[in-house]
């Protein structure tokens, strides 16, 4: 006998129609007493409820149910909440943190026993990034896997426990006006505060001030220009009073302070530096460095060695040398010139050392002696 699939008062219908076709009474008394909804097909979920990490906002499960001969379907049972998830075939999608409920039925055998399973879903993990610029905090909340879908709610910028501002997320991205003072460095926190359906986090990012420049901003420029007197040499020294000149270009900005003024160097060394920085109102920044400037504004010292001036001598002249020293740029060159006047009874004789700097600068001393005929 076929079994008839229908239920209450649909099976005096039912009966009606399958006598009409010839069925005999005993058949039907048969059939009467055989109760609907007393089958023994069971539908029975054989997918795992899927927990942490894969039960998250964004994240989507395959279901599985079967039943002894009949194709299952899929539905978003009532006793869901706040609309935790939505059913595509098979395919649940897990839209907002709650509880979802899913039915498993036969739609063509209602005497089929349904099933039923529960799944909590949870918020969406999430990570940020922070991105320092001039005049702009931007903090980025991205969704982490197997989540998916864009945060919403608003991020709290910090430094140092002082709260600088919030901002609200608009399709993942939070921004501030902050501009970093110069010459400061400073620990900047952008926390994400979390919303129903994304979990919190945070990021900090050290910055300079004088370090934020952009790309996109252009830069000012600055340049030094040295002269002096008298050129330097083929060693690399100056002798002379040394100027630094600088000039500059804000970039279309307007340049803190100025151009900074024309440097006189007035002290002597072999590896001097000038450093100048400019900065605009616009946040940017240039510098310019002078390195290894070799400058010696001194003369060295000498001395004749051997003689006494203005001594008499007897006989043969003593042996003169030439002594110098130049802590700067060192000595170069030091000898002695001789020149004699003589008479019959006596010789004056004039020894002139000179000496020479690296540096180009020389300096004379000269000693007289006589000497007896």
């Amino acid at each position: 006998m076929q079994r008839l699939k229908y239920s209450g008062g649909v099976f005096a219908l039912a009966l009606a129609v399958w006598l009409a076709s010839g069925a005999t009474a005993a058949q039907a008394s048969v059939a009467r007493a055989t109760p609907f909804g007393s089958s023994s097909d069971v539908v029975s979920f054989t997918s795992v409820v899927p927990t942490a990490p894969d039960n998250v906002v964004g994240a989507t499960y395959a279901a599985i149910a079967v039943d002894s001969s009949e194709a299952v379907s899929f539905s978003v049972d009532a006793a869901t909440t706040n609309a935790a998830c939505v059913v595509t075939g098979a395919t649940v999608t897990f839209e907002h943190a709650g509880t979802c409920v899913i039915d498993a039925s036969v739609p063509t055998d209602l005497s089929a026993t349904p099933a039923q399973q529960t799944i909590t879903v949870a918020p969406a993990s999430t990570s940020t990034s922070l991105v320092i610029g001039t005049s702009v905090l931007t903090a980025t909340v991205s969704t982490s896997a197997p989540g998916s879908g864009t945060a919403t709610g608003t991020v709290l910028f910090s430094v140092g426990g002082k709260t600088l501002g919030t901002a609200t997320l608009v399709n993942g991205i939070a921004t501030l006006p902050y501009t970093v003072p110069a010459n400061v460095t400073e620990a900047i926190l952008a926390g994400y505060q979390g919303a129903a359906d994304y979990t919190t986090s945070s990021a900090t990012v050290t910055a300079n001030g004088l370090d934020i420049e952009p790309t996109f901003v252009a830069k000012p420029t600055i340049a030094a220009r040295v002269t002096s007197a008298a050129p330097k040499n083929a060693r690399g020294w100056w002798h002379t009073k040394v100027k630094v000149h600088f000039s500059c270009d804000g970039a279309g900005s307007t340049i803190i302070g100025g151009c900074p003024r024309a440097l006189v160097l007035t002290r002597s060394g072999a590896d001097v530096t000038v450093i100048r920085t400019i900065r605009t109102v616009k946040g940017s920044s240039a510098t310019v460095e002078l390195r290894g400037l070799k400058i010696d504004l001194k003369k060295p010292k000498v001395e004749i060695v051997g003689v006494r001036d203005r001594a008499l001598y007897h006989g043969s002249r003593p042996p003169v040398s030439c002594a110098a020293t130049d802590p700067i740029s060192g000595i170069a060159s030091c000898r002695v010139v001789t020149t004699v006047k003589r008479t019959s009874t006596l010789d004056t004789i004039t020894f002139t050392a000179i000496a020479k700097s690296w540096a180009g600068l020389t300096r004379r001393t000269s000693e007289t002696i006589y000497s007896k005929v």
